[in-house]
């Protein structure tokens, strides 16, 4: 938009005379003068307010409209970086059950999701980075136990990740096996075996034993099992009760 333009009359091309008063004159004259530098002064700052009003994005404002040339820019600037802000967000539309979650960059960091915010609530919640526990220990006061389970033939697996306390009843012959652990990391396992003695058990190939021998189990009752995982994928197995009554 084309700035407007204020002119002033350059009164000195013309003589006033009213009667033989000079000192009027000069007083009118000196009036003149005042008017015309405060009308160059208005015009001055319309000219900085219009650029701090209306200079384009990513242009900054100059210094003889007030700006420090570094970091100064107009409104449109400023409004321009907040909408490109906003829209760069793209959050996710809210629905029922979105209350305490918080946004979370989606997987393809295009926008976000919204997760559970406490960690009791998100049911796989994943550190950054290793876990810095500055010379404490976790206490693992509790274990997650699953329902009791009951085999009678075919292949029974232990899965880890759905609790490292399991409780197995065996009423025939059945080969055992575990998934669940994790790569690389150390993980127990805790098993009830009940009636294992009664029946034919074969446990994973390449699994170590005291002693080097597969225990023998308790018929008609129940043995407490270890079942550890170390760092490089071996298994072991170790009875740490038996006959449990």
């Amino acid at each position: 938009m084309p700035l407007p333009t204020i002119t002033v009359l350059d009164w000195s091309n013309y003589n006033i005379v009213i009667g033989d008063d000079d000192e009027f004159i000069t007083k009118f004259n000196a009036y003149l003068a005042s008017l015309e530098a405060a009308i160059t002064e208005q015009n001055a700052l319309f000219v900085a307010y219009h650029d701090w009003a209306t200079r384009a994005e990513d242009s900054l404002i100059p210094a003889a409209s007030g700006g420090n040339e570094v970091d100064d820019y107009s409104l449109p600037h400023w409004a321009a970086k907040a909408a490109a802000s906003a829209a760069g967000l793209n959050f996710p539309p809210l629905v029922g059950g979105d209350a305490g979650k918080r946004p979370k960059v989606n997987d393809a960091e295009d926008g976000y999701d919204l997760v559970p915010f406490a960690i009791a609530d998100d049911t796989t919640p994943q550190l950054g980075a290793a876990l810095d526990t500055n010379g404490k220990t976790i206490d693992a006061s509790s274990y997650r136990q699953i329902a009791d389970a009951t085999k009678s033939s075919g292949t029974h697996t232990f899965d880890y990740a759905a609790g490292d306390m399991q409780k197995l009843t065996l009423t025939g012959a059945v080969t055992i096996a575990f998934t669940g652990f994790v790569s690389g990391q150390v993980c127990a396992m805790i098993i009830d075996a009940v009636n294992w003695g009664d029946y034919t058990v074969t446990l994973p190939a390449g699994m170590l034993f005291s002693n080097s021998s597969a225990p023998v189990f308790t018929a008609g009752g129940t043995d407490r099992l270890l079942v550890l995982k170390d760092k490089n994928n071996v298994y072991s197995l170790s009875v740490m009760n038996e006959g449990l009554g």
